[in-house]
């Protein structure tokens, strides 16, 4: 179970330099979000919760985060870890309306995070972004079935 239920604190804007991304178009998207806000995260504060609603899109500038899902007893498995420059909740922006798993720092770590409308409205807005972020969620398809298949 996720014991530190510590809300993250908000740090102070940053500048375009400092968005990690090697993706232009990702780095991009950063700039153009107007209702960004960015979270400095302590190992085990949480990011989101399972079946809390989803509410925008993460982005992993620094740190580790680690994907947990619990089972019948409240006992948490790690499903993957994510290390920056990273993406979280992708998928969950565009198909899913609460979370399937919990989200928790497994390092101190910085995150941006940018509303749901806002995200959509950027992706609206800029076709190159919106292609860049399709490509993206094809690569995480890619490595799933790639991690099956060797399972098999």
């Amino acid at each position: 179970m996720v014991r530190n239920n510590k809300q993250p604190k908000t740090e102070a804007k940053r500048t375009k330099s400092n968005f990690p991304f090697g993706n232009p178009k990702i780095n991009e998207l950063l700039e153009l979000a107007e209702d960004k806000q960015f979270l400095a995260l302590s190992r085990n504060d949480r990011l989101f919760l399972e079946n809390e609603k989803v509410k925008g899109v993460y982005f992993l500038l620094s740190g580790k985060i680690k994907i947990v899902k619990s089972d019948s007893e409240n006992k948490d498995s790690v499903l993957y870890l994510i290390k920056a420059p990273d993406i979280i909740c992708l998928h969950s922006i565009l198909e899913e309306e609460y979370h399937i798993h919990t989200a928790v720092a497994a390092a101190d770590s910085m995150v941006c995070f940018v509303p749901k409308k806002e995200f959509e409205k950027i992706l609206a807005n800029n076709m190159n972004i919106a292609f860049n972020m399709m490509k993206m969620l094809c690569l995480k398809i890619n490595v799933i079935e790639n991690q099956i298949q060797k399972h098999i």
